[in-house]
């Protein structure tokens, strides 16, 4: 490895790096990684209670009301409907009857504090774990700070730790232990490669720096495990999907082959999980993203936060300041099935989306407190383009 300058950032970085090591220290690198940073995600100032909200007008000023406070800080579904996310999640636990839970990108720590709140409450006892698998030090830090001012130390750990490396998981030493892994707006940030068909051969993209410069360099795919075996489980669905018409029309106009990124970060993250046998993987993320700007299928939004809203940058190499920007990317839920399903082929798979999910995880009694007074109910009405997807072997 060598050190590589980009404007005023230097990072530790493969020479030619693959685009997913590119975007891994774009996001990830200990020191000028976007993570690495201050924290981007917060709690919200004080919990939205539904009930004295007329409609979904006031609810959307409540919630941007919170935004002009966080400036750049994004808020994530766990945050804007705690508790209620917790309780929902808390209700699930109870009727899998798992004793171990483990969360991967716990953000601040809100959904694993109004998990173990509720399980207390519940009467579920103090003979369980919850562990958090973090990757950002200053994320950890806030974790273990809130969780144990809740008064939730006898259950709760923080691990640094990348979810997506064998390691942090094989030396587990309860990993036969029946599990709950969650996962919530993880996919969306874990790395990609992109890949694109020429002449009928896949190739593979590097990134080069030369000097200031950055640019993209393809190359005939080789054996990288993950791209090849990502790229399997893509084609092994093209029999039973649609490929946008707009995509189709380019091609057959251009003769140019759209580009597809290839979740090879998450192909990583179902690798390492296989090292706890007994487990169920709940998955949730967007399986749609609005406005895309960067080519290809799966394609990232890079953005920034302005009064809490993304604003696409439009590329990924250049542009902005290395490590200044989210890069986060839509879901396949199917191909990611299929993924699962070559690291665990008698493993069970259920994908729905997220306001049925939760409908039917939250405790029938609770309807009612997550319901504005004109009985809009946000919690299971917005987040129209997230799905979950539940991987077991349990």
């Amino acid at each position: 490895m060598r050190r590589l300058a980009f404007g005023s950032a230097r990072c530790e970085r493969l020479v030619n790096p693959l685009m997913r090591e590119w975007i891994h220290a774009m996001l990830y690198d200990s020191r000028d990684g976007y993570f690495a940073k201050e924290a981007p995600v917060a709690p919200l100032s004080s919990a939205i209670d539904f009930n004295t909200l007329a409609g979904r007008e006031e609810y959307l000023e409540r919630v941007a009301s919170e935004y002009r406070i966080l400036g750049t800080k994004w808020l994530t579904p766990s945050e804007i409907f705690s508790p209620w996310f917790g309780v929902a999640f808390a209700s699930h636990i109870r009727r899998t009857g798992v004793r171990r839970i483990m969360e991967i990108g716990s953000g601040s720590g809100t959904l694993a504090m109004d998990i173990i709140t509720h399980l207390k409450a519940s009467g579920y006892g103090s003979e369980f774990s919850f562990i958090s698998i973090e990757i950002s030090e200053a994320l950890a830090e806030t974790q273990r700070r809130r969780l144990r001012e809740a008064g939730h130390g006898d259950v709760y750990v923080s691990r640094v730790a990348d979810a997506t490396k064998d390691d942090t998981w094989i030396g587990d030493g309860d990993a036969q232990v029946p599990t709950l892994i969650l996962g919530m707006e993880v996919l969306d940030n874990l790395p990609h490669d992109k890949v694109v068909q020429v002449d009928g051969v896949w190739h593979q993209t590097r990134v080069a720096v030369d000097g200031g410069a950055v640019r993209e360099v393809l190359e005939p795919l080789t054996d990288d495990a993950l791209i090849c075996t990502a790229l399997d489980a893509y084609e092994s669905i093209q029999g039973e999907r649609t490929r946008d018409s707009v995509l189709k029309w380019v091609f057959e106009m251009t003769g140019t082959p759209d580009p597809v990124w290839l979740p090879t970060g998450a192909q990583s993250l179902l690798n390492a999980i296989r090292h706890v046998p007994n487990h169920e993987l709940l998955l949730a993320d967007f399986d749609f993203l609005p406005n895309v700007v960067i080519a290809g299928e799966n394609a990232p939004i890079v953005s920034s936060t302005v009064d809490g809203k993304a604003v696409d940058r439009g590329e990924l190499l250049g542009g902005t300041p290395f490590g200044s920007v989210d890069v986060f990317f839509p879901t396949d839920f199917r191909l990611l099935s299929a993924m699962y399903r070559s690291t665990q082929p008698t493993g069970k798979v259920c994908v729905e989306k997220a306001g049925s999910f939760l409908q039917g995880a939250l405790p029938e009694g609770e309807h009612a407190r997550i319901r504005c007074r004109d009985g809009t109910a946000p919690l299971l009405e917005d987040y129209e383009n997230t799905s979950f997807a539940r991987f077991s072997t349990l």
